[in-house]
């Protein structure tokens, strides 16, 4: 039977802790998708059965996942995710508020849409 040797060069540790980084990474990824996934079913399913009242605490609840998610996204992300609020929030109030393309159900844009679209691409 071979003797067991242990690797500890520079190349090994390097490897190690580019797996590791790369399980957490992962764990992120599928948390963050997670939270997405039941934070958009949960607080579209609340908004149909609560008042309307309760739409800022629910736009509230939604920028505050939305900027746990960005904390937990590397920067570029982040700035991405950021940009696709901006330009959606812009065609929300153009095709919603201005053209009357299609209508909420209070004839508003809810504050959780705008960091909604921005939780639906970072679940991409």
């Amino acid at each position: 039977m071979p003797p067991v040797t242990h690797d500890h060069s520079p190349t090994a540790a390097a490897a190690l802790q580019h797996n590791v980084h790369d399980r957490r990474a992962q764990w992120v990824a599928w948390g963050s998708c997670a939270v997405i996934l039941f934070a958009g079913v949960v607080g579209l399913w609340l908004d149909r059965v609560l008042a309307f009242g309760w739409q800022p605490v629910l736009g509230l609840c939604a920028w505050t996942i939305f900027a746990g998610l960005l904390w937990a996204s590397a920067p570029h992300e982040r700035y991405q995710a950021l940009i696709v609020v901006v330009v959606a929030t812009f065609f929300e109030i153009v095709g919603s508020i201005l053209w009357g393309a299609y209508v909420y159900r209070h004839h508003n844009l809810p504050s959780f849409v705008p960091p909604g679209h921005g939780m639906v691409y970072l679940f991409g």
